[in-house]
């Protein structure tokens, strides 16, 4: 059976890779988005594979134009594509700053701003967006791509609220450390003296678990219709959110919410 239609940035590698295969076997029809279309992908047979380099706006639109044609419903939208630079901020290069935040922030940000003409037509979907344990705090050398996350955490908020009339459900998975090449494929880091040992390598960040497990956790959620907007994946996401106390923090911020206009605007829309 036919449940749709789900658009995956950065499809080609890590997590995309994994959802593309889970999703694809759980009966949606995957549009997997790739920067490179010449390379081989070992997708399935049955998926989409589309020409989308996030920072590129025609590229988005094209793609964005493309999927509304083919009528299917979009049953989901999930922000993955990312990049990742570590080191101590006094000796980022600009260049890798900027990438950081043209990849995470505003990629994801284009291809939703394209996207949501098309779910707010069909008065539904869901919107994900893929942050981080970085999205909640800062580690040394992590700096510049947890201020991406922040930067994106901040304007999801923001968002679920704005899209709420239409239905369309928004989503931040927050996810801990998994098995993926994320690290691996960084700019190559500046630990000069005064970092020197505070800054962890790729090869020292141990064993992880598998992405399949993560790409299994957020098929679940696509599956049973997400009813809230932050979801931790995987355990160790699970368990520094615990100990950070978000829990209480999140029924302090729908409390503000609830308090604002954002409630009279809702329902005058609805």
């Amino acid at each position: 059976m036919d449940k749709g239609a789900i658009l995956i940035t950065g499809a080609g590698s890590g997590l995309g890779f994994a959802l593309t295969h889970v999703l694809t076997q759980a009966g949606y029809h995957v549009f997997a988005g790739v920067r490179d279309i010449s390379v081989q992908y070992e997708l399935p047979d049955d998926v989409e594979i589309i020409q989308l380099d996030v920072t590129c706006a025609s590229q988005v639109m094209e793609a964005a134009a493309a999927i509304k044609a083919s009528g299917r419903y979009v049953r989901a939208i999930i922000n993955n594509a990312g990049v990742y630079a570590g080191g101590p901020i006094e000796h980022m290069p600009a260049a890798n700053i900027q990438r950081v935040f043209e990849v995470n922030f505003m990629g994801a940000l284009n291809v939703t701003r394209a996207f949501l003409p098309i779910l707010r037509e069909q008065r539904g979907g869901q919107i994900h967006m893929v942050s981080s344990l970085s999205g909640l705090l800062g580690l040394p050398g992590d700096g510049i791509y947890a201020a991406s996350k922040h930067a994106l955490e901040a304007a999801t908020e923001s968002l679920s609220l704005e899209v709420t009339p239409w239905d369309i459900k928004v989503v931040l998975l927050e996810l801990g450390a998994y098995a993926t090449n994320l690290m691996k494929n960084q700019p190559e880091q500046d630990l000069t003296v005064p970092y020197q040992g505070m800054v962890s390598t790729p090869e020292e960040t141990g064993e992880h678990p598998p992405v399949i497990e993560a790409a299994e956790e957020i098929l679940s959620i696509i599956d049973n219709v997400p009813t809230r907007l932050r979801y931790q994946i995987g355990q160790q996401a699970k368990t520094v959110w615990k100990f950070l106390d978000r829990t209480s923090q999140e029924a302090r911020r729908d409390f503000i919410v609830a308090a604002s206009n954002t409630e009279n605007w809702v329902k005058k829309k609805l």
